[in-house]
């Protein structure tokens, strides 16, 4: 076998099939710079001792530096040729720092990918993620019901917003809110009972107004008395009974220290008609004044003077001995 035999070179084009070429056979392709040795099946490549791979585009590898940098394509890493995420996660860098990826989880439901404090991490919704004056009123939640104002309640401290009712003295027309001047609006008659058989009648809702009448009409009692009146400052929990939590007051100015306030003057079974008004009821910026026509002998004049500061609640009326005796109604009003 001549050594021209087994020693060939020429273009890849122009190589001889593996099959017509003698087995051990060595090619130089020329236009590659690759040499091969045939096997009897087909050309190996033998270049760099059969170690090395030449340079070139190899599909998805893009082959460089003879054979030292493999470059991979643009775009053909698929996902599932990436390593596995932990579950509900995203991968990125979590921390403030240029770094190794890592999944970022998501640990519970209701939760926004943000960057807050330098880090990123899934949280729910802070303060500093709204810009001021984003939302609108329509993304605020329904109220419950017509004429609510939005506030916080006198008891409730601090705390969420809550609906405010309207009170009396107030009025809403459309989106516009009126206040009525005290003592000027008519006035509104909050309950109508009968004085039945027992030894008091108490009255403990719906009496937010500012100024309270309460009416005696033909009230009778089943034995001689005075038809008495007090207040309370905690919704008829129990009623202001102490001397001083009262002072009445005689038509030439003298206080008298007292536990209650009399409707009349005098004891008898006979039916009694008669009012008590009290100014300044749910305030708590003054003392309370007490108006009665008759128990002082002088028409639509002071009679009374309530010390406390606190708003009145609650009204108690009964007779100062026995019972009621079926006779007559209580009537309660409210204006302002």
């Amino acid at each position: 076998m001549k050594l021209e035999e087994i020693i060939l070179r020429g273009t890849r084009a122009s190589q001889p099939a593996a099959a017509s070429t003698a087995i051990g056979a060595v090619y130089y392709v020329t236009d590659e710079s690759v040499t091969e040795r045939n096997t009897g099946a087909a050309w190996e490549d033998i270049s760099d001792g059969g170690s090395g791979i030449s340079d070139g585009d190899k599909g998805d590898i893009t082959v460089s530096g003879s054979g030292a940098t493999f470059t991979i394509d643009n775009d053909v890493v698929t996902d599932a040729k990436l390593r596995n995420s932990a579950a509900v996660s995203v991968i990125g860098r979590s921390a403030n720092s240029t770094g190794d990826p890592a999944d970022i989880a998501a640990a519970a439901d209701d939760r926004v990918l943000a960057r807050t404090a330098s880090s990123l991490a899934f949280q729910q919704l802070t303060v500093g993620m709204a810009p001021d004056g984003v939302w609108t009123y329509a993304k605020l939640q329904d109220i419950s019901a017509a004429s609510k104002l939005l506030g916080r309640g006198s008891a409730g401290g601090s705390g969420d917003t809550e609906e405010i009712t309207i009170g009396s003295g107030l009025s809403m027309s459309g989106t516009t809110l009126s206040a009525s001047a005290s003592g000027s609006a008519a006035w509104t008659e909050i309950t109508s009972v009968s004085s039945g058989s027992g030894t008091e009648v108490t009255f403990t809702s719906s009496l937010n107004y500012n100024e309270i009448m309460v009416v005696l009409v033909g009230v009778t009692t089943g034995s001689s008395a005075n038809i008495r009146m007090q207040i309370s400052t905690n919704s008829g929990v129990s009623y202001l009974n102490s001397s001083g939590d009262y002072q009445t007051v005689t038509n030439t100015g003298i206080e008298t220290a007292d536990t209650l306030v009399p409707f009349h003057s005098g004891v008898s079974t006979s039916a009694r008609t008669s009012w008590l008004k009290i100014q300044n009821f749910n305030g708590t910026t003054a003392v309370k004044l007490v108006e009665c026509p008759i128990s002082n002998g002088a028409s639509n004049t002071l009679t009374a003077r309530i010390p406390t500061t606190s708003a009145l609640n609650a009204i108690r009326v009964f007779p100062s001995s026995g019972n009621f005796n079926n006779g007559g109604t209580i009537k309660v009003y409210g204006r302002g």
